[in-house]
């Protein structure tokens, strides 16, 4: 005769339930018209309001009651995943040293949630439970795997064990596409944010928190409330609704702290982005993505302007400094030059090449010009370049035989209003 292995039964049973919101019950909508047959029914003998019976909530087919979730559901990344673990002895045998460990495993590691294995309970009488509620913020999606063991010892000294395991799989709530553009020394942040859930969403916060070398500034009008002191959020008029599919843009602007470091100008991690939301039912979850990285394409001359006067009036000339930064790894000696037909309304007065001298690496020359102004209005400082040889050459002769220097062009450094007068 075969052998025939049975299950092994368990004096203790253990019963897992998530907990989270319930859903409003849905009906299908019953509408008419009060010159139709069943509107004696439905109005009650009423004169309604409207003509159409359905104009209120029943319209939309909500109902008064609420839905208890008949299965899992669907967990997001950043929503905070609450259990209720309930470990039963229904025998009518005690049972002693019964010890429970809870644990949250994915793709990369293994969370303890709750173990009591160091003490355990010494007696556990028949028809005596012992519950929990437990809370996880999900950080990391993809498959998870909940695994919950029960350890007891029997009357007669057996040690018995077993384990259940709940497999579920963890979505992500938004598709964030970033995009970062570099202007100089400012970095703007455009953040796109797409709902790719089952159901509205309710963003409540949206931020971006910068690396230590730089400072950030939220730019979009009408922006969301802010964190209390005590680290809970708070609902407010400005929560932003998203459809499922539809998405909504946001813009950032990060400044370096200090203008002239070279680590802000060579850091390609900015920072990151930290979302807010809440689901119809006003459960919170919070999402932070990866670090956001930016292209860096660095030449080694940086040129900047600064001491611009309050006022200029057209045709007398005024003073600027101009800032020459080398970000390259050696001694540069580079030139200043004029750009020939620039036809900008600010033109430089004198020499239209000059000598900036040497400058070491992450070091920085200063040397003034004199600019004159010949159009009025709104007019740019441009039309300027360093120029650099390979070889040191006479500024006075021209290089006619010296190597096709390397040329960095800025045509767009300053804007100054010209006054008539």
């Amino acid at each position: 005769m075969a052998n025939i292995e049975q299950k092994e039964v368990h004096l203790l049973t253990l019963k897992v339930m998530r907990l989270s919101k319930p859903g409003f019950q849905i009906a299908a909508p019953v509408l008419c018209e009060s010159d139709d047959i069943p509107a004696d029914v439905l109005l009650g003998g009423s004169t309604p309001s409207s003509r159409l019976w359905g104009m209120g909530t029943e319209g939309f087919g909500l109902t008064s009651f609420l839905q208890l979730p008949t299965s899992f559901g669907i967990l997001y990344l950043g929503e905070t995943f609450t259990i209720y673990i309930s470990v039963n002895n229904p025998s009518n045998i005690e049972v002693f040293a019964v010890s429970l460990k809870v644990e949250l495993q994915t793709a990369t590691q293994r969370i303890k949630l709750y173990d009591n294995t160091d003490t355990p309970i010494s007696k556990f009488s028949s028809n005596e439970s012992n519950d929990h509620v437990l809370q996880h913020e999900v950080k990391e999606g993809g498959v998870n795997i909940l695994s919950c063991g029960v350890n007891y010892t029997k009357a007669d000294g057996e040690k018995k064990n077993f384990r259940k395991f709940f497999r579920f799989q963890v979505m992500n709530p938004f598709s964030i596409v970033p995009k970062i553009y570099t202007l100089q020394n400012t970095i703007f942040l455009e953040a796109s944010i797409e709902n790719t859930t089952q159901s509205p969403i309710f963003l409540e916060f949206i931020k971006v928190e910068p690396t230590e070398l730089f400072v950030c500034t939220d730019i979009n009008p009408n922006t969301t409330s802010t964190p209390t002191i005590d680290n809970s959020l708070q609902l407010s008029k400005d929560i932003v609704y998203i459809k499922p599919g539809n998405s909504r843009q946001y813009l950032f602007k990060l400044t370096p702290k200090d203008p002239f470091s070279s680590d802000a100008k060579t850091a390609t991690v900015v920072g990151r982005l930290e979302v807010v939301w809440r689901s119809t039912l006003g459960e919170v979850g919070r999402l932070q993505t990866v670090p956001l990285q930016r292209r860096i394409v660095l030449d080694d001359l940086e040129l900047t302007l600064g001491s611009l006067p309050e006022r200029v009036v057209l045709e007398q000339p005024f003073i600027v400094q101009c800032f020459v930064t080398n970000k390259g790894s050696k001694p540069l000696a580079p030139l200043l030059c004029v750009l020939k037909g620039s036809g900008h309304g600010i033109r430089v007065n004198g020499h239209q090449v000059k000598e900036v001298g040497t400058v070491e690496p992450n070091d920085q020359a200063v040397l003034q010009l004199e600019m004159f102004p010949v159009k009025p209005g709104m007019q740019k400082i441009g039309g300027l370049a360093l120029h650099v040889y390979e070889t040191p050459i006479n500024t006075a002769v021209s290089p006619n035989n010296a190597n096709p220097p390397r040329a960095f062009n800025f045509n767009n450094l300053a804007d100054v209003f010209v006054h008539n007068s």
